[in-house]
């Protein structure tokens, strides 16, 4: 008993001692937050980490858990406010075709722009076909990647003449092709155009009316038809 009372003697004179020391000293709050902020300083300069962000009074009185929520907000707000005051542009592109007597040919844009966030773009294609008086000529296009095509390899398709009028077909594909009459990989010898490289043409006359197929021999699921009239 007496080994312990000595020892909770011994401790409370260390106590007093402390607080003795603590009072001479006169170490305040502002004291440890100043060597507090030091010692982060050294440290973050001692692994290379980035300075300690300086808080204004506002963020000091919110709470450390909702400053990056209430970050996020003002950053929302502020690009709902800039999309806001600038508008965009919404275009809409329409281009027809039409291809009428005499390889005439009308293209068409229109453009309209109305100001919002969002900007979208839209083409529209249209294939309209007349049938060419007589004596006219009707042409016809072998499109692009037409090798690949069926009854779409050929435009328009199918081409509708008068009787005694003519269909010129232009190779406008990058590989060759032919338009042959006959179908199911036939040819009939009504017309054959022969092999037609890129850019070249070829031409026929019908002078009698009814349904004319034909076909590209190298590629014969290209397929098309001509109706005269």
């Amino acid at each position: 008993m007496k080994t312990v009372g000595l020892a909770i003697l011994a401790m409370g004179i260390s106590l007093l001692l402390v607080i003795i020391a603590w009072m001479a000293i006169g170490v305040d709050p502002d004291y440890s937050a100043e060597v507090m902020q030091e010692q982060q300083a050294s440290l973050r300069e001692q692994y290379g980490l980035p300075p300690e962000e300086t808080l204004t009074a506002a963020q000091l009185e919110t709470p450390p858990s909702l400053r990056g929520l209430e970050n996020a907000t003002d950053n929302a707000t502020s690009l709902a406010t800039s999309s806001n005051a600038t508008g965009s542009n919404q275009t809409t592109t329409i281009v027809g075709n039409q291809t009428a007597a005499g390889n005439a040919t009308g293209i068409g844009n229109q453009t309209s722009a109305a100001p919002g966030n969002q900007t979208n773009q839209t083409a529209a294609t249209g294939n309209a076909t007349a049938a060419a008086p007589a004596g006219g000529t009707a042409a016809v296009s072998i499109v692009q990647g037409a090798s690949s095509k069926t009854n779409d390899a050929y435009n328009p398709n199918p081409a509708q003449i008068s009787a005694g009028s003519a269909v010129t077909w232009t190779n406008d594909d990058s590989v060759p092709h032919t338009a042959t009459s006959g179908q199911n990989a036939t040819p009939d010898g009504t017309f054959d155009s022969g092999i037609l490289q890129q850019g070249a043409s070829f031409s026929f006359t019908f002078e009698e009316a009814g349904e004319y197929p034909y076909f590209c021999t190298l590629h014969p699921n290209m397929v098309g038809t001509v109706s005269v009239s």
